[in-house]
């Protein structure tokens, strides 16, 4: 039995790539994790934190190993078909994370309109994490061909800056301005990083 913890190992165990003994529901979760990750890695990258790059990838490569493990294990075919499905959508997500997370420059220039919607601070907060969460989704449906979903992804981007400029507009006290700041600002870097790996 693969274990990730036992007497004779350390921390180096994952990065030597060693399984980690897993279930099926904890394998699915972690598959599900990863993806919701990959837009907070490409921030915190453009931000100077390369470890955390570097960290996320051999995350990537931890689970892979601790599926395919885990699918040598499994005697299903059920299982191993969505063990299967599990492996391809980790790969896929690797390619991914490798074509986005680089040292190029990023760029913050709003060229698309989009539609300004009024919206409170705490909803603002709200869209922007759920379109951050939602970028390594995205790639895997561009891999499948689905690019109305791609377009309508991109267009709630360009409403969500267009709404975060007006935000800024909006308010007057100090700190509810720099917050609404960060996050348009952020939210440019996302449209870098979704035209980027989606176009």
């Amino acid at each position: 039995m693969y274990s990730f913890v036992d007497n004779e190992s350390s921390s180096n165990d994952f990065i030597k790539g060693k399984p980690v003994e897993i279930t099926f529901c904890w394998a699915s979760k972690w598959h599900v994790k990863m993806y919701e990750k990959l837009g907070w890695i490409a921030l915190s990258v453009s931000n100077g934190y390369q470890n955390k790059a570097k960290n996320y990838l051999n995350g990537i490569d931890h689970l892979l190993i601790s599926l395919k493990a885990k699918k040598e294990q499994t005697t299903g075919p059920d299982r191993i078909q969505d063990l299967n499905i599990l492996i391809s959508n980790i790969s896929k997500l690797k390619e991914f994370a490798n074509k986005l997370i680089n040292k190029s420059e990023v760029r913050t220039s709003d060229t698309e309109e989009g539609t300004a919607t009024p919206v409170t601070m705490k909803w603002l907060s709200k869209w922007y994490a759920m379109l951050y969460s939602k970028l390594g989704w995205m790639a895997l449906v561009k891999s499948e061909g689905k690019k109305y979903k791609v377009r309508c992804y991109l267009r709630f981007i360009n409403d969500l800056i267009a709404s975060g400029r007006k935000k800024i507009n909006e308010l007057t006290d100090p700190d509810s301005i720099e917050d609404a700041k960060i996050i348009y600002n952020n939210s440019l870097k996302l449209k870098h990083f979704a035209e980027k790996l989606l176009l």
